[in-house]
């Protein structure tokens, strides 16, 4: 039983026992007492039930049943309680009204024996003599409050573990900026304990100009209503020991329903190696790229003063040639020019495969891919006269494709493969096909093929295949895939559909 109460007159509710009871007024207080939404109890000083109200019926599962002149506590107290309740009566039956009789919590057994916690108001009832005939009890049931406020405490008991537990700094702010809970993980964080810093002001932690900035984040977040209620940001708090320690702040500010700011909730984690690997990656970076533009330096002036002799031994063989007429002697001259022909090439191709190894993209432009197919066969004239090879172009129309000049290499390369192997006086075929989003162009010859465990190798670097018949260091058709994937299309190579031989084929984006 709980709330204390004045001593009740006789004169409103007159009870001592059933030689006592003052029928009339019974009635009228019985029909006062049912009215209530609360439960009222009222015993004599033998502990029997002399009035319940039907709220009071209602929670013990009698309904409409009459229980009165039961003991109230042999029948309706569990064992568990019966001790203390027995205490509680007793005092109240010898007059004493103190803090720990009024106000009382219990339990009472229902009908079907189940248990409900009731918040009890005692008070005596006293005769006209000042003696105690009786005790009244108005209670409420608070079992599904207090299951509430058990479940409630677990929960906040479960999620301060979880808290306590974790890496990271878990904190709690209220809108004067002062922590209210602080997690364990701050001792290894900034060197203070949870109890040192609850009751604090955030701001004293850290540096005034890393505080100016987080402030004007959090009133941003105000004045917007929590649109959006959660930031991060990079910042610094000061270790007990005087250090500055780098942190990510992650920061949500909480709103009620009417939309006003409740408390600020966070989230620090120490990124002090994050920030070192940062720098150190960053460093890394700079010396990488330093590298690489000595490297560029160093293959441009290499393949420039090679392109340069090799050059020149090629102008004077081809002046020796012409004046010599000894016909073994002119002979050696040709295969020496030729040596230094090729030579040319291979300069040519590693100087240009460098370059795009240290390219990160290429600039696109919307050109006509029959350009480069020409510019590419007039390179190739002499090459294809030397073996009257007819290249068949199956179309005169305008392809238009988002394209970068290099792209020139790549029809270069395919077709001068495609010559190299092809018999004598036979035809190469050039084909374009239309691939909605892509351009497809196919290059189909009657030389001797490719395996298939040959088709990826031949466009790796310095990769080849029959080495006894191939010339050259094998980086074209390696030039041609790199180009070709910088233009976000595919290369590779099938046998010839039509008969014996190679279509290699490539694609390249319209737009």
């Amino acid at each position: 039983m709980s709330t204390c109460l004045e001593k009740a007159n006789v004169d409103s509710v007159l009870i001592a026992d059933n030689s006592y009871l003052a029928h009339g007024n019974t009635h009228l207080a019985q029909e006062y007492l049912d009215a209530a939404n609360i439960i009222f109890v009222v015993l004599n000083k033998d502990q029997e039930i002399i009035l319940i109200n039907q709220k009071g019926k209602e929670m013990l599962g009698y309904g409409k049943d009459d229980i009165t002149g039961q003991k109230w506590i042999s029948e309706f107290i569990p064992l568990s309680n019966r001790h203390d309740v027995e205490g509680i009566f007793t005092q109240l039956s010898h007059g004493k009204i103190s803090s720990s009789c009024s106000y009382f919590e219990n339990n009472v057994l229902t009908k079907d024996q189940s248990e409900l916690l009731v918040s009890w108001s005692n008070s005596i009832l006293s005769d006209k003599n000042g003696e105690v005939v009786g005790i009244i009890g108005s209670g409420y049931d608070i079992t599904a409050l207090r299951q509430s406020q058990k479940k409630q405490k677990e929960s906040e008991e479960l999620y301060r573990q979880l808290a306590d537990n974790i890496m990271y700094c878990v904190w709690l702010m209220n809108l004067d900026m002062e922590f209210v809970y602080l997690n364990s993980a701050v001792k290894s964080l900034i060197g203070y304990s949870p109890d040192e810093l609850t009751g604090s002001k955030a701001a004293s932690f850290f540096p005034r100009d890393e505080w100016s900035k987080i402030q004007i984040k959090i009133n941003d977040v105000f004045t917007s209503g929590g649109n959006p209620d959660t930031f991060v940001i990079d910042t610094y708090v000061i270790h007990k020991d005087g250090k500055l320690i780098p942190i990510d702040l992650w920061v949500k500010v909480f709103f009620d329903d009417d939309g006003m700011p409740l408390h600020i909730q966070g989230v620090s984690t120490d990124i002090t190696e994050r920030k070192a690997m940062a720098n150190s990656l960053k460093e890394e970076t700079e010396q990488l790229k330093s590298s690489n533009e000595m490297k560029k330096l160093f293959a441009d002036t290499i393949s420039h003063d090679l392109v340069d002799s090799a050059s020149i031994v090629s102008g004077f063989l081809e002046y020796l040639a012409d004046l010599e007429d000894n016909e073994d002697k002119s002979k050696v001259i040709r295969m020496a020019r030729m040596g230094a022909t090729k030579l040319l090439s291979s300069i040519n191709s590693a100087s240009i495969f460098s370059k795009l190894e240290n390219e990160d993209e290429l600039q696109l432009q919307k050109l006509d891919i029959l350009e480069f197919l020409d510019s590419s066969l007039e390179r190739l004239a002499p090459n294809i006269a030397d073996k009257e090879i007819y290249v068949d172009i199956r179309s005169n129309d305008v392809f238009v494709a988002e394209l970068n000049p290099i792209i020139e290499e790549v029809f270069f390369n395919v077709l001068s493969n495609s010559i190299k192997y092809s018999p004598n006086g036979s035809t190469i075929d050039v084909d374009i096909l239309d691939l909605g989003d892509m351009w497809k162009l196919t290059f189909t010859d009657s030389g001797p093929g490719i395996s298939d465990e040959d088709k990826d190798l031949i466009f790796g670097r310095l990769k080849r295949v029959n080495p006894k018949n191939m010339h050259g260091r094998g980086l074209g058709l390696a030039i041609a895939k790199k180009i070709i994937e910088f233009h976000g299309g595919s290369i590779g190579v099938t046998d010839n559909s039509q008969g014996v031989g190679s279509t290699f084929w490539f694609t390249v984006l319209k737009q």
